[in-house]
């Protein structure tokens, strides 16, 4: 569901929160959270504790966005600034 301040965002920060214009906000939360494991890795190179802790972190924050995934697929996710379709999903 869209709150009133993605509704009304500038078109800018829409392109830039919504991975390169797709505007889909939890598919772009998917990627980074999935993303963040290796990029910590290559950057900081920090004890194998805190990649493993980020990598566990990812994979439940992955598994809890389970329904935006299905929706994903479906074509049926909201995008931001687009009012969300009215029914059940």
């Amino acid at each position: 569901m869209a709150t009133s301040t993605e509704a009304h965002a500038p078109g800018h920060l829409k392109r830039s929160v919504g991975l390169y214009g797709l505007m889909f906000i939890s598919l772009g939360s998917i990627i980074a959270v999935g993303v963040f494991p290796a990029l910590l890795y290559l950057m900081k190179h920090p004890p194998l504790q805190v990649v493993a802790g980020s990598l566990m972190a990812a994979v439940i924050i992955i598994a809890k966005h389970g329904s935006n995934i299905q929706r994903l697929l479906r074509g049926a996710e909201n995008r931001l600034g687009r009012k969300p379709a009215s029914g059940p999903e």
